[in-house]
């Protein structure tokens, strides 16, 4: 995120991905059967963020095309090994170029794209399983342990404000 302190960690993107999107794909397929269940229905309520949307729009436009094509978790699965494997090269060389950047048409900023691929995940969901209601939606800029750093003008949201979002 802009306000945190760099050198940005080179093992951010992983796991940033690994709780943002994989965690997310992994809970969503172990509750699958049961969110399909015709006697009562369930919901996926993806909590994403409007760093999503920014990410995308600082991708170069055949990334941001084949981002917004991916049908399938593999191909999924795929272009975020690309994107990681492109911030851990450059996150090694922040003394010459810090991070974020675009490098080979990502915009290297870890938290944007893994939201980014979680608004596709959700998009995937509801094109796969039409009966199934999928959202994903932005609590806004809530005051949690990941903004601690913050220092700007945007006045930050509770936790109980920020979910109230997410359980409509």
């Amino acid at each position: 995120l802009p306000w945190f302190p760099a050198p940005w960690p080179v093992e951010a993107a992983g796991v940033t991905l690994g709780t943002n999107l994989f965690g997310a794909m992994r809970l969503t397929e172990a509750l699958l059967p049961e969110l399909l269940d015709a006697r009562a229905p369930g919901r996926l309520v993806f909590v994403s963020s409007g760093a999503g949307a920014a990410n995308l729009s600082k991708m170069a436009a055949e990334r941001r095309a084949a981002l917004t094509a991916i049908e399938d978790v593999k191909t999924l699965k795929d272009f975020c090994e690309a994107f990681i494997q492109a911030y851990e090269a450059s996150a090694k060389e922040q003394a010459e170029v810090p991070l974020p950047k675009l490098e080979e048409g990502f915009w290297l900023q870890s938290y944007g794209f893994s939201k980014a691929c979680l608004n596709r995940y959700c998009q995937m969901m509801a094109l796969q399983h039409p009966t199934l209601c999928c959202v994903a939606c932005s609590p806004g800029f809530v005051e949690t342990e990941m903004v601690k750093t913050y220092r700007g003008d945007s006045k930050l949201k509770s936790v109980e404000e920020g979910g109230d979002v997410c359980a409509w």
